[in-house]
């Protein structure tokens, strides 16, 4: 059995921009999932929180993006005042993936394990054919980290779910429904369910949710000078986590986890102004109990500031994010789990992505803990294709994981 020099499992923003530096790098490299799944699975007529600067793939040469995708199909762009359809941004990462990876390989991976002579990794697919990898890159974006509150675990399938969960949100036609959250997903699915499925709903929220504002696209010289513009937003904090990520990891990995929750954090796009407010009822507080009534309805018990309330809805929408856990990773094994050293969950990686485990390397929001908060977002997939593709291009040479940080654990 052959054995490939990398690769790489997933197909998204993160996957396909690194496929095409590596083989402009002459890097034997077998690609493996379905393209955008992920973004395809996600509510139709969303839009994205980023805007049209920050939502572009990266090829090498930098020339297919966003912008010339919209141009070529005739379709509203602006780097800034532009808000982005999710089907546009789907269809942009679709045509990427024709163009540039087409030898992607459309074939789940099962699993991955050491290989039997201890060089490298075995991936087993879903047809059987066992892969032998030199090294492996896991760009699998946010599946399978979906969060729903503790509060919430005892309600059954039918009345709760996760916001990613939907992609017709139809279903919902005339009933009530409550969407427990405050980021972009949960106040993106409120206003489709509103003003698109015919739903009777509220918003469940710990605050008051936040909206961004409209971007101006020519401010005063001043304020460019004191908020300059970044690929994740305004101000000189967001420009040094964009541009350089490298720095992130140097800072304590208390402060460094701190700091990717409170970056950036839940707040809706400038676009759901006009959606939610005076459209959407909100409620504000903490929810203490959720349990099915014998009608099949859901009573949820909210303390908040006036005192405590009950809400009887139909069905509860979970907007409530993800939280990374290599451990939700259903293809890796036990053992390569249990060797993995990780930090709240997140896997603890040196500067160039790499793993305590030599050669298996981790891409997008599962890196954020070590390289900070734009590796949350597809703006990050520029500096993750140059930098990693320029590592493994040197065959992989650079200090691990275990030089980077002591404060770790072994996954159990």
């Amino acid at each position: 059995m052959s054995t490939i020099d990398t690769a790489i499992i997933g197909a998204g923003p993160y996957a396909l921009s690194l496929a095409t530096h590596l083989r402009q790098q002459r890097i034997e490299c077998r690609i493996f999932g379905e393209p955008m799944h992920a973004w395809m699975r996600m509510p139709a007529g969303m839009f994205l929180k980023s805007c049209g600067l920050a939502s572009n793939l990266c090829d090498p040469s930098g020339r297919f993006t966003l912008k010339q995708f919209s141009l070529e199909n005739q379709l509203p762009y602006h780097d800034l005042t532009t808000a982005i359809p999710l089907d546009t941004f789907v269809r942009y990462g679709q045509s990427f993936q024709q163009r540039l990876v087409p030898y992607l390989e459309r074939r789940l991976v099962t699993s991955v394990d050491r290989s039997a002579n201890g060089q490298g990794y075995a991936l087993r697919l879903d047809d059987d054919e066992v892969v032998t990898a030199r090294r492996v890159v896991i760009a699998t974006g946010m599946s399978g980290f979906q969060y729903v509150p503790p509060v919430l675990a005892g309600l059954p399938p039918d009345s709760l779910s996760h916001t990613s969960d939907h992609h017709d949100l139809t279903q919902f036609r005339g009933r009530d429904v409550s969407v427990m959250g405050r980021g972009s997903s949960a106040l993106d699915v409120a206003a489709l369910l509103h003003h698109d499925a015919g739903a009777k709903v509220r918003i469940v929220a710990r605050r008051a949710p936040l909206i961004g504002l409209p971007p101006v696209e020519h401010p005063p010289l001043r304020n460019r000078v004191r908020r300059p513009l970044s690929r994740l937003g305004t101000g000189w904090w967001l420009l040094l986590c964009a541009e350089a990520p490298m720095l992130f990891g140097f800072l304590p990995a208390s402060a460094r986890s701190h700091l990717v929750r409170t970056t950036l954090g839940p707040a809706g796009g400038w676009h759901l102004q006009d959606q939610i407010v005076g459209h959407i009822p909100i409620d504000i507080g903490t929810v203490q109990h959720a349990e099915r009534r014998g009608t099949g309805q859901v009573e949820l018990r909210i303390a908040g500031a006036d005192g405590t309330s009950t809400i009887v809805t139909d069905h509860v929408i979970a907007g409530t994010g993800y939280q990374v856990d290599v451990r939700r990773l259903p293809f890796l094994s036990r053992s390569l789990l249990s060797s993995i050293r990780t930090f709240r969950g997140a896997p603890v990686l040196s500067g160039n992505f790499e793993s305590s485990l030599p050669g298996l390397y981790f891409v997008g929001v599962m890196a954020a803990a070590t390289l900070g908060p734009v590796m949350r977002f597809v703006a990050g997939a520029r500096y993750t294709a140059h930098r990693l593709s320029r590592h493994l291009a040197l065959g992989g040479q650079a200090r691990r994981a275990s030089q980077w940080t002591p404060e770790v654990r072994p996954v159990r």
